[in-house]
């Protein structure tokens, strides 16, 4: 089950990463209709909005699981493996909590947002609704790979005091 869920993230950090590439491509079509053809797009600044915080939010599993995000390295570093497992555990329950209040407020959110089909405001009303589901499904994800993280974390514990054990009634 936890291959299942770093799988998963990785899968989608990596589609995601594509999705600067159609950033990209759209900038480029509006510049050179801006600047080359004087007519500009009505568009593509609120689609690549869209795109970004899609991208944004969907690669924070991919982050994790790459154990990307910042820490207070300057004394998470200097901790022994063992003391980064027992930091990363203490501190699980912040994560958990937080992650669970995101991830219920997200779904309200996008369910709302999906059933009243909306749109932006402006002269080119995209809808919101995907941006919105993409939310919650990172914060799902994101969840799913801090309790996998926490489980591995719990089980490295467990093996390095089973270790210990031995070794002491050993000798």
């Amino acid at each position: 089950m936890l291959g299942i869920i770093d799988k998963a993230n990785d899968w989608v950090g990596k589609i995601m990463s594509f999705g600067l590439i159609v950033m990209m491509c759209i900038m480029v079509f509006e510049l050179v209709r801006r600047d080359a053809f004087d007519s500009p797009t009505v568009w593509a600044w609120q689609v690549n909005g869209l795109l970004f915080s899609g991208v944004l939010v969907l690669g924070g599993g991919y982050v994790l699981l790459h154990r990307g995000h910042v820490r207070l390295d300057i004394v998470y570093e200097r901790l022994s493996y063992r003391g980064k497992l027992i930091a990363d555990t203490v501190t699980f329950p912040i994560f958990l909590i937080f992650l669970s209040i995101v991830v219920w407020q997200g779904w309200e959110m996008a369910f709302s947002s999906l059933s009243k089909q909306e749109r932006l405001l402006g002269f080119f009303p995209a809808p919101v609704y995907p941006t919105k589901i993409a939310f919650f499904v990172a914060a799902a994800l994101l969840l799913l790979q801090g309790i996998a993280i926490f489980i591995r974390n719990i089980i490295a514990i467990m093996e390095k005091n089973k270790k210990d054990s031995h070794s002491v009634s050993d000798t």
